[in-house]
């Protein structure tokens, strides 16, 4: 490798102590000749004091406004006079800063932290003397802090909320500042229902814009070597469109595991082989900078120095093994990559349907994501964890009109988990985040959230900016004439068949007899329509992990056929959904999650009375109009979703 991974790279620490261990590439600063504060010198400091109130911005940054913008070298002065002055202003503006910062400001006496909008620089300080930094490990270099043995057992824990590794060091939070002189976190995001929700939707593609490009612009002028990797994904494509006009000055990269097709060595390779394929075909139709980094090429490992220094710099491991690809292929000091990671953010990944606006739910996601720990520590400590924190935060309190699923996710996941996996690639760049704009982020959520969930506003952007990147595939081969072709020709062939037959079964579990059918049709026959009998198929779950989606339909409706006969979905044996069959002829989607392969969903038709008739068996008609599988590896809180309204659900 051509350079070094360096201990706390574009990091900082902040006390009223003088530090002894600091990495040797940080400078010092005395503020108000009280503080101390030592930092990265790759980046020009920007502090002012005046009387005895001083202002750090930590990092990189970039106001942009919707009508004129601040001047990076006046920022620093505006911020402290506004926030003396103006107290809602200052906030306002913090709405339209960019980049990857931190702000600490205050006095002689009392000093806050400001977060930028994701918490992206990530920052800890200390409940029991004043100390800040950019890494809760170089805390622990200076100061005998313990490690919390729970959140060892639980590595999670310690980037979730307000948690760290170590008993009294905490995290910053997005939308929260910190008062270290209480040590209080008070939300100061949102102050408002959110204004955009009525703004016409050109205005807000328009605002977007303005605010996303202009970053950009701002980045390349000012001599940073600006990287983007290119995959078969959502993200990346979004990033190519936005900066279109800087695409000769930006070098995009894409790493596999070797040149041409590799879909045999498991799941992760055929990902990129996918990656690959789709980035060619963009780059027949599109002059770019661009080179592929293959695994197979030549083996790249870290030192062990290397792997030391990383386990300082974060606290989580996310992908060191394409660190040392990065390092030999960007060897610069001033790179800095441009990530989509945060566009999540705006996909209502937590906010289902139904779901209480209420910290309710937030317990119920944040546990669920815990499960697998409580063997070992137990769930009353997570609930403990998790109690401290909300208590901590106030969490739930002055939402306004936005749902606390969708700040859970930001503040929270992205919050940490994101922060912390910027502080592992920070051995090789720095990074630019346009969506890491909190006036952006309140845009993009003031959306309807059946146009979040389809990435609606993203697709827009592209097709406003580089609409040719909506015609290739995303994170699959075909591109949108192939797949409008596929799905033409699909409707018009005949309906697949599901299964050949299913098995009638009786109240000891005995099968009874074995039913041939070529409909995609299961019923109950009239010669079996005893209490408590059924009639059952099965469909194994073939893929690795993932979602089925199964569309269920009764035609029979009747207010007086009621408690006659039900409908069941297994998963495994476990009951996870019935439904009187008389409630409703409506096509119902029913979303099986956490699919494993092997798994088995069995659906079963299901008398509740002896009621041996023709007409019986008609009513008992189920037509499986659908079985599909999708594969994720995302593990969903819920077991099963459906659309009828009148299934009842069993997890």
């Amino acid at each position: 490798m051509s350079k070094e991974i360096k201990l706390y790279p574009y990091g900082f620490i902040f006390s009223d102590e003088l530090i002894r261990s600091v990495p040797d590439q940080y400078s010092h600063l005395k503020i108000l000749d009280k503080y101390n504060y030592y930092f990265d010198n790759i980046y020009n400091p920007s502090v002012y004091e005046t009387g005895n109130s001083f202002i750090i911005l930590h990092g990189h940054f970039v106001h942009i406004g919707l009508e004129e913008n601040i001047n990076i070298n006046n920022l620093a002065n505006k911020l402290l006079n506004l926030f003396t002055h103006d107290y809602n202003e200052f906030l306002d503006t913090l709405d339209f800063i960019a980049g990857r910062y931190v702000i600490i400001i205050g006095n002689e006496t009392s000093i806050r932290i400001y977060p930028d909008a994701t918490n992206s620089r990530s920052s800890y300080y200390t409940t029991d003397k004043l100390v800040i930094s950019s890494h809760a490990n170089l805390i622990a270099d200076n100061f005998e802090y313990e490690h919390d043995h729970f959140n060892q057992k639980m590595p999670k824990m310690s980037y979730s909320f307000d948690n760290s590794p170590y008993v009294n060091i905490r995290s910053s939070v997005p939308n929260y500042y910190v008062d270290l002189k209480t040590n209080k976190s008070t939300r100061f995001f949102p102050r408002e229902n959110n204004k955009y929700t009525s703004y016409d939707e050109s205005q807000k593609f328009e605002m977007v814009e303005r605010l996303w490009r202009s970053q950009i612009d701002y980045y390349q002028s000012t001599s940073n070597e600006l990287v983007l990797s290119l995959t078969g994904g959502n993200d990346s494509r979004i990033s190519l469109a936005m900066a279109r006009e800087h695409n000769q000055d930006i070098k995009f990269f894409t790493y596999s595991t070797k040149e041409g097709e590799d879909e045999k060595s498991g799941r992760f390779a055929e990902v990129l082989s996918v990656d690959q394929y789709l980035v060619k075909q963009i780059l027949c139709d599109i002059s770019l900078n661009h080179t592929f980094f293959f695994f197979n090429e030549k083996r790249k490992k870290l030192t062990k120095e290397d792997k030391m220094n990383l386990e300082k710099n974060t606290i989580l491991q996310h992908g060191r093994y394409i660190l040392p690809y990065y390092l030999d292929t960007f060897p610069g000091d001033r790179v800095m990559h441009i990530r989509g990671n945060l566009l999540e953010i705006a996909r209502s990944y937590f906010y289902q349907r139904n779901r209480a606006n209420d910290v309710s739910s937030v317990i119920s996601t944040f546990k669920f994501g815990f499960r697998k720990f409580y063997e070992e520590v137990g769930e009353s400590v997570v609930d403990n964890k998790l109690s401290t924190s909300l208590e901590n935060l106030s969490y739930g309190q002055n939402l306004f009109d936005y749902h606390i699923l969708d700040l859970f996710y930001w503040e929270d996941r992205m919050g940490g988990w994101h922060s912390e996996v910027l502080n592992e690639t920070d051995a090789a760049f720095d990074t630019l985040l346009p969506f890491n704009m909190r006036a952006i982020i309140d845009i993009s959520l003031s959306f309807p959230v059946s146009e979040r969930r389809s990435d609606y506003m993203f697709k827009e952007l592209v097709n406003r900016n580089h609409p040719i990147l909506n015609f290739y595939g995303r994170n699959e081969k075909a591109n949108l004439y192939e797949q409008q072709r596929d799905q033409i020709s699909s409707e018009e062939s005949k309906m697949p068949i599901f299964f050949d037959s299913f098995t009638v079964v009786d109240v000891e579990n005995e099968i009874k007899t074995t039913v041939k059918e070529n409909e995609n049709t299961i019923y109950i026959p009239e010669s079996h329509l005893a209490k408590d009998n059924y009639s059952e198929i099965n469909f194994n779950f073939k893929l690795d992990q993932g979602i089925a989606i199964i569309e269920i339909y009764s035609k029979y409706l009747s207010a007086r056929g009621k408690n006659y006969l039900n409908y069941e979905v297994f998963k495994n044996e476990e009951l996870l959904l019935n439904e009187d069959i008389a409630e409703w002829n409506i096509p119902n989607q029913i979303n099986v999650m956490n699919m494993k392969k092997g798994d088995v969903i069995s659906i079963r038709i299901k008398s509740l009375k002896n009621s041996k008739a023709k007409s019986w068996e008609n009513a008992s008609r189920l037509y499986i109009n659908s079985y599909r599988e999708f594969r994720t590896n995302k593990e969903n809180e819920i077991e099963i979703s459906c659309t009828s309204p009148f299934s009842l659900l069993n997890f």
